[in-house]
């Protein structure tokens, strides 16, 4: 089997399990849950990146002022996406979380073309509709 999809099949397979982990650490505050997935995830990103001797571009990257802000507003955007879903695990809206999960992408898609004047084509149209259509059955 190839690589890419052993690896996407396992990341699937993890991101599926947490919110059984989550809902188990109800006991513990969802910042708290949030600051430990920030200092674990930065740790072994440092030790990946020192072990696979990838770590000189950021020497380059860190002396870019627009490479520095994009970095600080992607992990902002991320910090509030994990916190918004670790919360709602927690607080028992799992089905909200997911939901949330779902639309995401389509709003990404839709903020692209408003904004960034992307156009799709007809294959993406229709994934769009397909993926829109449960949701078109629940407003009718």
């Amino acid at each position: 089997m190839n690589k890419g999809v052993v690896s996407v099949l396992v990341a699937y397979l993890i991101w599926g399990l947490y919110p059984f982990y989550f809902h188990a650490m109800q006991h513990v505050a969802p910042t708290e849950i949030v600051i430990h997935r920030v200092l674990w995830t930065f740790a072994l990103l440092a030790v990946y990146l020192f072990c696979s001797r990838r770590w000189r571009w950021i020497q380059k990257a860190i002396t870019d002022r627009r490479t520095v802000a994009v970095f600080l507003m992607s992990s902002v955007l991320i910090t509030a996406n994990w916190s918004t879903y670790t919360y709602a695990i927690v607080t028992n809206q799992t089905l909200e979380a997911s939901l949330g999960y779902f639309m995401n992408p389509l709003v990404s898609v839709l903020l692209g073309t408003v904004f960034l004047k992307e156009k799709l084509n007809k294959a993406q149209m229709l994934a769009i509709v397909f993926a829109c259509a449960p949701e078109f059955g629940r407003i009718w």
